[in-house]
């Protein structure tokens, strides 16, 4: 992808010439391509005409993003920087989406899609770039595994578990790297005004949607329900509040991705796998359980 932008492959990498290339010597040893493609859209920076994408601006014109309650556009912070979100329930977004996937085939030939960050993901509290998206495009606020002071030391990145002389040194190399980074560094990753810890406060005698009257044991502060989510007070174009239809976003992103490969390979039953599911999915696609790490043998 380019700088982890949907529907682009990074020109570096890859031409669409070798792109294709790389495809057919897939095909012809029985082997498929099932390319990741993340809930949020990268929103372009404004005073850069040569940021944007043109799925984005057919997008904006056709007016489909989640909104803000006041009706301004919601803009949260996933892996490109500051993005937008599809709004399933606007009259348009089912077109757009398909020809998203559509002028995406022409130049990588995918054998299926794979969806995720689509609960939908937010590395932010609330719409955090609707006054921020001049700094786009911004580095996620958090360092990424394998960037300076954050080499993966883990087995196979780093170290043979068989080699005790190097998995010594690894692991001494590790612990001198968590105690270099515990403290606040003027090197921070993220150019984002955003922040990984918010410091959102809570007035308990306020009752609202996104602080409502219930504790979720949620350990990530200030336990609101949208810490890494898109908030519930965001509001779709008939009016629907994300707090009451949260829960079948990933599925609606998952039937409409059916129905764009559907369009787009007439006669073929897509493969696709989404990280965010509900009953009935299993009708058209497949689930997959997200990152997962094994703890003392305790699979998380």
């Amino acid at each position: 992808m380019y700088m982890y932008r949907d529907w682009t492959l990074d020109p570096i990498s890859f031409t669409p010439a070798n792109f294709s290339r790389f495809i057919n010597t897939l095909h012809s040893n029985n082997q498929h391509w099932i390319p990741i493609h993340d809930a949020a859209i990268y929103h372009p920076n404004p005073n850069n005409a040569s940021d944007a994408e043109d799925y984005f601006t057919v997008g904006d014109t056709q007016n489909i993003w989640l909104l803000n309650p006041d009706n301004s556009t919601y803009i949260g912070d996933v892996w490109p920087g500051y993005t937008v979100f599809p709004d399933w329930l606007a009259n348009n977004t089912q077109s757009w989406w398909t020809e998203g996937f559509r002028n995406f085939s022409q130049i990588a030939n995918f054998s299926g899609i794979w969806l995720d960050m689509n609960e939908a993901s937010s590395f932010c509290v609330g719409s955090c770039g609707s006054n921020n998206v001049t700094q786009n495009p911004v580095h996620p606020p958090f360092s990424l595994d394998g960037e300076p002071g954050n080499v993966i030391y883990d087995y196979p990145e780093g170290f043979n578990l068989t080699n005790s002389t190097e998995a010594a040194s690894a692991s001494a190399a590790s612990l001198s790297q968590a105690d270099a980074t515990s403290t606040p560094s003027t090197s921070s990753a993220s150019s984002s005004s955003s922040s990984a810890t918010p410091t959102a406060t809570v007035n308990p005698t306020v009752e609202n949607i996104n602080y409502p009257p219930y504790a979720i044991n949620h350990h990530q502060f200030p336990h609101d329900l949208a810490v890494h989510a898109v908030s519930p007070n965001a509001t779709h174009h008939d009016g629907t509040t994300e707090y009451d239809i949260h829960n079948i976003w990933g599925y609606r992103e998952t039937v409409a991705t059916y129905n764009a490969l559907t369009d787009i390979h007439p006669g073929v039953r897509p493969f696709i796998i989404t990280r965010s599911t509900f009953p009935g999915a299993g009708t058209v696609a497949g689930h997959w359980g997200g990152t997962s790490l094994s703890i003392q043998g305790i699979s998380l």
